[in-house]
């Protein structure tokens, strides 16, 4: 079993970069052998540069899938760059409230449609594997069930635990703090910075990646966060995996100054971001981060 008892039918959908043909193909023949039902919309767009389809196409894509009750959970078939160009053209207030809220799943540039749901009043997205940057991708097998495994638990509707029992953790301030959970990557979130598409980050566990980042542009993007006030706001912070860093040195420095700012517990070196290895992070349910004993714990769904 992949995904949760009760998931069997599969949107799959592009809004950002075009996808690998090759980890397409070898992501949908695993999960038809499964036993998964793959749902795509009516028509295959015509890629437009870079991007998978042009916004127009992408956004109705995306709102054509949630809108289908036969659907159980949409996925990402990867990220790059592109989903903060269709949040305009979504038509947010024409898409149906299901309960339980439907999956969706991506990561990287889908922090822009995560954050942007979360502003919109949505729940039910999971900032987690993609098609093909994750079940299509040869190097990342034989970490893909535990992969999988990290999407059960964010997921499930009950109280979970989500640090895997053998992440190396650095408490960089203690505490404890209780908020909603919004995992992002963190160019991206600076990227919607002055737009309609950014939840209240009042009393928030806000944790970040990102990756080819050098240093001194984590730091930039880590203070337009504290001149814009989203820093002070925070419960609590934590640091994922910044992968491919230029100059990885300067980064304890430069964290450890930014989590002075923050006035709850701040964490460090959680495997949430590119790496092969990422864990699953439910984007705006209700969970709480505590340093002792060392935990981040999902609350029930209502």
């Amino acid at each position: 079993m992949l995904f949760p008892p009760g998931i069997r039918t599969i949107g799959l959908f592009s809004p950002a970069f075009a996808p690998s043909q090759e980890e397409y193909r070898r992501a949908c023949a695993l999960l038809t052998d499964e036993g998964y039902r793959l749902f795509r919309a009516r028509n295959t767009p015509q890629a437009q540069r870079y991007l998978a389809a042009s916004d127009q196409d992408r956004a109705d894509e995306f709102r054509e899938l949630a809108a289908n009750p036969k659907i159980d959970l949409l996925l990402a078939t990867r990220g790059g760059y592109g989903c903060a160009r269709i949040l305009p053209l979504i038509r947010w207030q024409d898409l149906p409230h299901r309960n339980p809220p439907l999956p969706v799943v991506g990561y990287s540039d889908l922090t822009a449609l995560h954050l942007a749901a979360a502003s919109q009043g949505r729940q039910g997205h999971v900032c987690g594997p993609m098609l093909c940057s994750t079940l299509g991708n040869l190097q990342r097998q034989p970490v893909l069930r535990k992969n999988l495994a990290s999407l059960l638990a964010a997921l499930s509707p009950r109280s979970r635990q989500l640090l895997p029992d053998d992440a190396k953790l650095t408490i960089i301030r203690p505490g404890t703090a209780t908020g909603p959970l919004f995992p992002a990557n963190l160019t991206v979130l600076e990227s919607l910075l002055g737009t309609q598409w950014l939840p209240d980050f009042s009393g928030a566990i806000l944790a970040l990646e990102d990756v080819g980042e050098a240093a001194y542009r984590i730091d930039r993007s880590l203070n337009h966060l504290r001149q814009v006030g989203i820093l002070d706001k925070l419960g609590g912070l934590i640091f994922g995996d910044f992968s491919d860093c230029e100059h990885e040195e300067y980064l304890p420095e430069i964290l450890q100054e930014y989590a002075k700012l923050i006035h709850g517990p701040v964490l460090g070196g959680l495997p949430f971001g590119h790496g092969d290895f990422s864990i699953s992070l439910p984007v705006g349910r209700t969970a709480t981060l505590t340093t002792e004993p060392l935990s981040l714990k999902t609350a029930p769904r209502d």
